[in-house]
């Protein structure tokens, strides 16, 4: 049986069943396992009073009509409530897309040999421009299947600054350079990915 929350705020509750954290309160007796929209539709039951239309039918009785999210919903929602998922990367649901554009992943490249030209993509995991690098820019991305570091000429940063800088995910094309295990890529161009959801800030220029 659920009971009134008077402690917490709507807006702290829709989080929290946002994020699965009140799956528990999903259908009871269902045939299939509560879900995230289940949670917030008993939620929102718990918190405020039935009225008169239901205030005699059972809670338990009270069934949500809201569909499941969908996997991508979901990482959407953990990104949107906390900057962050334990779920699948956000590259993962794009990655047959990636393929037919020929960009190949962090796993792919540690097997590719020095001097391929190569695609690759990723979140923005950091980005540095050391005091003494003479203007030269690393910057790590992050895919489903590992990090992938390029090196962006002082040129180059300076043509595509902008969406260097400020764009969350990256498609970078250039020169593979794989010297006894130590994998990076240098750059000839870098591209703004689209993506459905922002990751967490990344760590810049420190």
């Amino acid at each position: 049986m659920l009971r009134r929350v008077p402690t917490l705020c709507k807006k702290d509750l829709n989080s929290l069943a946002d994020l699965g954290a009140l799956n528990s309160l999903g259908q009871h007796g269902a045939s299939a396992a509560p879900h995230r929209r289940d949670a917030l539709w008993n939620a929102q039951l718990a918190l405020r009073p039935a009225g008169e239309l239901f205030g005699a039918t059972p809670t338990e009785e009270l069934a949500s009509p809201l569909q499941a999210m969908t996997p991508m919903e979901r990482l959407v929602a953990d990104f949107r409530n906390t900057g962050l998922t334990i779920g699948a990367h956000p590259m993962r649901f794009h990655r047959q897309r990636l393929q037919r554009q020929h960009i190949v992943t962090a796993e792919a490249i540690q097997h590719m040999r020095d001097g391929v030209g190569v695609r690759v993509a990723g979140a923005v995991l950091c980005r540095q421009q050391p005091s003494t690098a003479k203007g030269f820019v690393f910057v790590s991305l992050e895919d489903e299947t590992g990090i992938i570091n390029a090196i962006i000429a002082p040129a180059l940063f300076q043509r595509l600054r902008a969406t260097i800088v400020s764009e969350p995910y990256l498609v970078i094309a250039g020169t593979l350079q794989n010297q006894q295990g130590a994998v990076s890529i240098k750059a000839g161009h870098v591209a703004a990915l689209k993506m459905d959801v922002s990751p967490v800030k990344s760590h810049d220029f420190c």
